[in-house]
């Protein structure tokens, strides 16, 4: 009972994305083939998968803005670095629109799914005599879905080939800023983060006298073999002149 109250749920959602102007077909639901009940169940995780595509790439487009605020408007850069800023902040801001670009990407790409699964729940019902519908505004919403997905395809595509111009002029304008005598330390250390294996303070003083304490073991049993090796030869020596 819990799993057809679960399916009925979730059709009733998708279609709902959809305007709600179809209604949902129960996966139980006998009077329909089981042919046609696995099609609309494949076309709902179709939908599921879109919509957690589209919640990583808002999840990526968060992360872009974050990266962008860190190292364009929190770091404070070295005058002779200004070149090298200005292709930086020019790379940021285009990464920015990118991820703003796949985001409205997936987001098409779920529109089209709904639509797509709002026909298809129309022309199976239609067919089983459960319901009637106009299906000419159900397919327009899919053509207009589909060009949507397209331009954004294209939008992508464009912003991801500025992505990598933008990104050959900033290795470009770093490398003859190193070339020149900058400081190129000083860069790194504004924009690497930290390297997991390096220990904080406290855990590097115990490692350095856990280190000590090794070292101290060691040498003492160096000495306590050197002096047996010595006892033993003058054994040998005293049973000899013996």
């Amino acid at each position: 009972m819990r799993t057809r109250i679960l399916a009925a749920l979730v059709a009733a959602s998708l279609l709902g994305a959809c305007g709600g102007s179809v209604a949902p077909i129960r996966l139980d639901d006998s009077s329909v083939p089981l042919a046609s009940r696995k099609l609309i169940a494949d076309t709902q995780d179709t939908v599921s998968i879109a919509r957690l595509s589209r919640d990583a790439a808002a999840r990526d487009y968060d992360r872009a803005k974050a990266t962008r605020r860190d190292l364009v408007e929190k770091r404070s850069w070295p005058k002779d670095m200004s070149g090298a800023v200005v292709k930086l902040t020019a790379l940021e801001d285009r990464r920015v629109e990118l991820a703003r670009a796949e985001l409205d990407l997936a987001e098409s790409k779920l529109g089209l799914t709904n639509a797509k699964y709002t026909l298809l729940t129309a022309q199976t019902a239609m067919r089983h005599d459960l319901a009637v519908y106009d299906l000419k505004p159900l397919r327009e919403q899919v053509d207009g879905a589909r060009s949507k997905v397209e331009s954004n395809t294209s939008a992508v595509v464009q912003m991801r080939a500025d992505v990598d111009s933008l990104t050959e002029e900033w290795w470009g304008s770093y490398s003859a800023f190193a070339k020149g005598g900058g400081k190129t330390a000083t860069f790194h250390q504004s924009t690497a983060d930290v390297p997991d294996f390096v220990p904080p303070p406290e855990e590097k003083a115990e490692e350095e006298e856990a280190g000590a304490e090794d070292s101290t073991e060691a040498s003492s049993e160096a000495e306590e073999a050197a002096d047996a090796l010595k006892s033993l030869a003058k054994e040998k020596k005293e049973g000899k002149e013996k």
